[in-house]
């Protein structure tokens, strides 16, 4: 275990007399390992709203999308190369104190000197979760689950120190790299949503701290100008999104301000008329669009909706995305 990495363990010990049979130690173990879980329907969980606009399973309409899902924990329910999660663990042997919870890279180049990991890129807990609520399937919960305890014990730098010592990887996202030493922990890498969802889900008051965590490191990176102008819409994208859902967990007015203070140095940097965002690099990276766009929302949103300037510059962004961005001749939108 390298520095700023923990490893939380749960033991049992349980005390009894006579013997192992009359004491019922498997039933206890096995209640030990694999507690009961109080589950509601997915239909209570998409209706209730506490997971954002999220859509029911809908077999009948996407096919292809729920099948893609699925075998994220059934291989069988598609092809080698969608079995990203169940088959990736399996086949990569990414087990152990470090691995356990995260996925590989899937490189056929890596040894185990240059093992990468993915550190959960693009918030895996939570896309599990997501499932979880939409399917009702416990396998997602399981994997959810070490994904989460894996994100807050591994994946957040829990201390710095020496000479190396800089304020701004305290509580950061580690990057993925070559096993999770290569933090290079920026703003481009960073989530806490599925951790909160497994704090609401479950009551673990570690996955709460973690996100804190998190949310501190950010905050104060766009407070004091640390990694805060990268040239890419995903860095303001995912920590006004991290600001956001954890003042929306907490009401802490210092986490809403930062992410004001991220929105206005985004409005700030819009072309006026055709609405994309940095003049340098209009938007070559549509994905990561996407993650800035959906942040201005949750932040329009949070605050009530009553922002018609933030509301006219997602309007706006969406019309560039749909009549410049689009590529018509290739029906698709430009890679990179």
């Amino acid at each position: 275990i390298f520095g700023g990495f923990r490893k939380t363990h749960e033991m049992l010990y349980y005390f009894h007399l006579g013997s192992a049979s009359d004491a019922r130690t498997a039933e206890i173990v096995t209640a030990f390992q694999d507690p009961l879980i109080a589950q509601a329907s997915p239909r209570h969980y998409v209706s209730s709203g506490a997971l954002g606009a999220t859509a029911s399973e809908d077999r009948k309409k996407y096919p292809d999308y729920e099948r893609l899902i699925d075998a994220q924990i059934d291989p069988a329910a598609g092809d080698s190369r969608s079995s990203l999660i169940v088959s990736n663990i399996d086949r990569r042997n990414v087990y152990g104190i470090e691995f356990f919870g995260d996925t590989d890279q899937e490189s056929d180049t890596w040894t185990w000197t240059t093992r990468q990991m993915s550190n959960l890129e693009q918030d895996g807990s939570w896309a599990m979760l997501l499932a979880f609520a939409r399917k009702g399937d416990l396998r997602f919960f399981d994997i959810a689950t070490s994904m989460a305890r894996h994100s807050y014990d591994i994946d957040i730098n829990h201390a710095t120190s020496g000479m190396d010592y800089d304020r701004k990887y305290e509580g950061a996202n580690r990057k993925h790299g070559t096993y999770n030493i290569d933090n290079g922990a920026e703003l481009t890498h960073v989530w806490l949503q599925g951790l909160l969802t497994y704090y609401y889900f479950t009551g673990d008051p570690l996955a709460l701290e973690g996100a804190r965590r998190i949310a501190d490191n950010v905050a104060y990176r766009i407070n004091s100008n640390r990694d805060a102008a990268r040239n890419e819409e995903r860095v303001p994208g995912w920590a006004i999104k991290a600001l956001v859902q954890f003042y929306d967990a907490t009401h802490a007015q210092k986490y809403l301000d930062a992410a004001i203070a991220m929105n206005n140095k985004v409005l700030a940097s819009q072309h006026p008329a055709r609405g994309y965002f940095d003049s340098e690099k209009p938007g070559v990276n549509p994905w990561m669009c996407g993650v800035l766009v959906e942040a201005l929302y949750e932040l329009w949103d949070i605050t009530g909706r009553r922002d018609n300037t933030l509301r006219a510059s997602i309007i706006n962004f969406a019309g560039w995305l749909k009549n410049d961005a689009w590529g018509a001749a290739h029906n698709a939108f430009p890679s990179g």
